[in-house]
This record gives structure tokens, C-alpha cells and sequence, in this order.
């Protein structure tokens, strides 16, 4: 699960990370809570150091209960 909060003044890196998580295939559960069934935490990682996205980026590993 991805969390994100990138301020308006960041919007162009809000965009290319919202069109990485598009091209992995990420569903968006509302409009900065990001889910995939798939491990990408490296990749993510990478992209959001590349990015300089560290203080606004959250990564969890979550499992569905119900």
C-alpha cells in the first residue's frame, strides 16, 4: 500500500509518481491510497528516492483481513 501527501508546488512529481503507479498497475483505493497485490517495494524505493519524494511517500505491506 502506498500513502501519499505531495504539496501543490511538487504537482509535476505528483504526476509522474501517480503515472508510475498507474503502470504497475496499483489501484487507487481513494485519491493518495494506492494497493497492489504485487511486491514493488524496491522499485518504488528506487523511484521515490530518485524522485526526492521521501518525506511526503509512505510504503506499507498490509493484509486484508476480512
Amino acid at each position: 500500500m502506498v500513502i501519499f501527501d505531495i504539496p501543490e508546488d511538487s504537482a509535476d512529481l505528483r504526476r509522474k509518481f501517480r503515472l508510475l503507479l498507474i503502470q504497475l498497475q496499483f489501484k487507487q483505493v481513494q485519491q493518495s491510497v494506492w494497493m497492489s497485490d504485487k511486491d514493488y517495494c524496491a522499485i518504488l524505493a528506487d523511484s521515490i528516492k530518485d524522485l526526492g519524494l521521501q518525506d511526503w511517500v509512505q510504503l506499507y505491506e498490509a493484509a486484508r483481513i476480512l
